[in-house]
């Protein structure tokens, strides 16, 4: 009944729950019918060698993270402006709409 924990995708490679609860930021935004990472923030190097496809790397992202639920995920979209049109695709795509008691 508490939700009191927040793992990004590497603090939950390997965790398998029975459902994920998942929230869309902005730094994934469909834009114009395309996904658009314009948003978001760099990855830093950190030591690290440069990152190669950082647009690839936020959609593996969102792979990894909708992928935790073994009964499935739920996705919880900002009533932001710029989320609108990847609220539309996604219940395009056939995610349904939890209804409110």
């Amino acid at each position: 009944r508490n939700l009191n924990t927040v793992v990004t995708e590497f603090g939950c490679q390997g965790l398998e729950l029975d459902m994920a609860l998942v929230a869309w930021g902005t730094d994934l935004i469909r834009n114009e019918n395309h996904w658009s990472d314009d948003n978001a923030r760099g990855y830093s190097r950190r030591g690290r060698a440069k990152t190669r496809d950082p647009f690839q790397m936020r959609l593996n992202a969102y792979r990894v993270l909708l992928t935790r639920g073994r009964d499935g995920s739920i996705i919880f979209v900002p009533p932001l402006a710029n989320l609108d049109e990847t609220y539309e695709f996604l219940m395009q795509c056939g995610v349904s709409e939890l209804q409110s008691f």
